[in-house]
């Protein structure tokens, strides 16, 4: 679960995934001082938002994790968002945000699906600032906020958030497509999340 602090700050911590390397901005608790060289995935500030202990998935037959995106992968079955449809809108958020570059965002899914045999196969975001966690790959982003309005936590599946990504990534992303860049808000209106591009 998240861990409880008075305050927080906003971290970013380098973490390699097999040959990849990519940047996760999360919040954190005074004091926790990210590695100054990429760190494992399990060591990561992700790792204890994970509620659950890693569980095996055999990989469909493109190497690719399927989506669950099931009340079933949580453990907090009170905050549990798995499987609450979202809407996609298309739009850039700030006028400096770049296009990100299709195959960056498409690296970026196939991350966000390995991290079940990772870290868990949820994780919990709590509420308040900083509140999203954002996962970027070269010049593509995927973030989660939730917004509750009752400021309880926020418990999602990783393989749903990958999905949800591929969704913003092939109305709002694809070849010919502007503006670039978009977000799902959840039917519930318990969370949100989006793709966009990242300054490099």
């Amino acid at each position: 679960m998240v861990t409880a602090c008075e305050t927080q700050i906003v971290v970013t911590e380098a973490v390699k995934i097999g040959q990849h390397i990519i940047n996760i901005t999360a919040p954190a608790c005074p004091g926790y001082i990210p590695s100054s060289e990429p760190v494992h995935i399990t060591s990561s500030i992700l790792a204890p938002r994970a509620p659950n202990i890693p569980y095996s998935r055999a990989p469909s037959a493109d190497g690719l994790y399927t989506r669950q995106g099931s009340s079933s992968e949580c453990s907090g079955p009170t905050i549990c968002e798995c499987g609450t449809p979202c809407q996609v809108e298309c739009g850039g958020f700030t006028s400096p945000d770049p296009n990100p570059a299709l195959s960056d965002c498409d690296t970026l899914v196939t991350i966000l699906r390995s991290f079940p045999n990772t870290i868990g196969s949820t994780f919990v975001q709590g509420t308040g600032f900083p509140n999203p966690i954002l996962v970027g790959f070269s010049t593509c982003s995927v973030a989660f906020g939730n917004t509750r309005a009752d400021k309880q936590e926020v418990e999602y599946c990783w393989d749903g958030l990958a999905s949800d990504a591929v969704s913003v990534i092939n109305a709002c992303i694809a070849p010919g497509i502007t503006p670039v860049g978009g977000q799902c808000n959840s039917d519930s209106t318990d969370w949100a999340m989006s793709v966009a591009g990242v300054d490099r």
